[in-house]
């Protein structure tokens, strides 16, 4: 009887630690997923873009011979909208905004150099490679794509209400440093008091702006006292005390990084 009992405990414990893993597995919204599961059979969508970043290149073949190349980057965002960063050469980088559709295997994309249907032609571990006008006799891009972000769920509206944050804002280009600010920020109610003072110029900026916070991205209203601060900040680093967020993250001529200590 003692031996039943034993074995019923020992199951019982075993469901118990199983039902914690499941859970814990499902908590974020797919921080342990592959890109072939959350393009499951090869259906594109745009909840499976929503808030992630892709970094790669597009080959253009004419009559089976490459005629050009060019790195890209995109980054989708919730309502159906997606930034594009295209670099065709030193002096040639460009920057779009537009919407997007995703619909099984199709990706419609209404940027420039890149305009058009694309369909997903294949999914391993970390890419995705698609093809513009597939059966065009003589011309045809391919374009392949890493993921680099995906959406940190962990940065909550609750994280931030009613709360007062210091640290620097540092903007980069190519990589460098060009210029550092002190910023604080005091969270309230849907609007953000922010001030910003400059290292080098000392110039300051402040106001208080509408904010939002939706799947771990900042969206902070346009404001002409503070355009680097405006945008769509990714969550990169999130705690009860600390925050590291990335604005234009892929592009190397407008990406800035905030990093912030809660002092309230």
């Amino acid at each position: 009887m003692k031996a039943f009992q034993l074995k019923i405990s020992t199951l019982l414990a075993t469901i118990v630690m199983l039902s914690g893993v499941i859970l814990f597995g499902c908590s974020d919204r797919d921080n342990s997923k592959a890109i072939e599961e959350l393009i499951p059979n090869m259906n594109l969508s745009p909840e499976v873009l929503d808030q992630t970043v892709w970094k790669g290149e597009v080959i253009d073949y004419y009559e089976g011979k490459e005629s050009n190349r060019y790195l890209i980057t995109l980054f989708f965002r919730a309502g159906n909208r997606v930034s594009c960063y295209i670099i065709k050469g030193k002096d040639d980088e460009q920057m779009y905004d537009s919407e997007f559709k995703a619909n099984g295997k199709l990706l419609y994309l209404n940027l420039n150099y890149i305009a058009g249907d694309w369909l997903l032609t294949n999914t391993t571990k970390d890419k995705i490679v698609l093809k513009n006008d597939p059966i065009n006799g003589k011309r045809i891009s391919v374009m392949t794509l890493t993921r680099i972000y995906k959406a940190n769920n962990k940065l909550t509206p609750e994280v931030l209400n009613q709360s007062i944050w210091k640290g620097t804002f540092v903007s980069y280009k190519n990589g460098t440093p060009s210029y550092t600010d002190d910023v604080n920020l005091f969270f309230r109610a849907g609007e953000v008091v922010f001030f910003l003072k400059g290292r080098n110029d000392e110039i300051e900026s402040r106001g208080t702006r509408p904010y939002l916070v939706d799947k771990g991205m900042l969206s902070i209203s346009w404001t002409w006292a503070s355009p680097q601060l405006s945008g769509d900040w990714l969550a990169f680093e999130v705690s009860k005390d600390k925050l590291i967020l990335q604005k234009g993250y892929g592009n190397n001529n407008f990406n800035y990084i905030m990093t912030l200590t809660r002092t309230d």
